[in-house]
């Protein structure tokens, strides 16, 4: 099915489109849309990540921001099959300013510092993310 809002293809068994939330009609159907104004739902949706950042490297980093998007693109695909979309940005530097992801942090020492002193390495781990999402009230 295609959506008549934004043009994407969809599922048929799809009653809201994943990509902008407008309410998906069956071909032959006379009055698509709802009239007046559209309303939204809200709701939260945490989505489990345990990803963990140790060695902290930059290579590293870029391996957790990687998976980071698969996960959440995964789950709001997901949630985007009942009519769900994000409310706001999802990808993970807006999450982390804004307070979104669940960061826990120990601290450790790789093999090489602990067999020569060496200093502590935090090791954290993205527990999880809550993104806000939205879909219309039909």
């Amino acid at each position: 099915m295609k959506c008549l809002t934004c043009g994407s293809q969809r599922p048929d068994e799809d009653r809201y489109c994943g990509a902008c939330g407008a309410l998906l009609v069956a071909p032959g159907d006379d009055d698509p849309q709802p009239r007046g104004p559209l309303q939204f739902e809200f709701t939260s949706l945490e989505i489990p990540l345990n990803l963990v950042l140790w060695p902290a490297t930059p290579e590293r980093m870029d391996e957790i921001r990687g998976r980071y998007n698969e996960i959440v693109v995964d789950w709001l695909a997901r949630a985007g099959r009942e009519g769900w979309r994000s409310d706001e940005p999802t990808d993970f530097t807006f999450c982390d300013r804004t307070g979104r992801l669940r960061v826990s942090r120990r601290e450790r020492r790789t093999l090489r510092a602990s067999l020569f002193s060496g200093p502590l390495q935090t090791e954290t781990t993205y527990e999880s993310v809550t993104i806000r999402l939205k879909r219309p009230v039909s």
